[in-house]
């Protein structure tokens, strides 16, 4: 795979570039230009509020988008994704392989991703101050 990494700050980018063995990186700002087939935001950008670190008019219909942002589950950025026919994959699936493969880990067994799923959306919920 050619990994491209873009950050807002252009230094910042060949900084993570350079330490993940990724041959391209730019600024944000670059994301027009730059050929992709995923696209992952891994910035804060869109946590609790309804913001994109991206401009709708960038993302591709036959692109996979992803965002590990879980708060809200479904960010500005994959209601654009989705609304241009972007495959989408929320922040929440993230986290819950994280703790399914931390458990793996721990007890050498495999752990119930779909409960874990859906204890995560049941502690969702304005009651616990989420925006879901």
């Amino acid at each position: 795979a050619e990994v491209s990494i873009l950050n807002r700050t252009e230094e910042r980018a060949r900084e993570l570039a350079e330490a993940a063995g990724a041959m391209r990186w730019g600024p944000l700002e670059s994301l027009e230009d730059t050929p992709h087939d995923i696209l992952v935001n891994t910035t804060s950008v869109g946590l609790q509020s309804d913001e994109s670190p991206v401009a709708a008019s960038v993302l591709r219909p036959e692109s996979v988008v992803m965002d590990a942002v879980y708060d809200p589950e479904r960010t500005r950025l994959l209601q654009d994704a989705e609304t241009v026919g972007a495959q989408i994959v929320a922040g929440k699936w993230m986290l819950v392989h994280q703790a399914a493969e931390q458990i793996r880990l721990w007890t050498g067994r495999e752990a119930p991703v779909e409960a874990m799923a859906a204890a995560f959306d049941a502690a969702g919920g304005e009651e616990n101050g989420r925006s879901r």
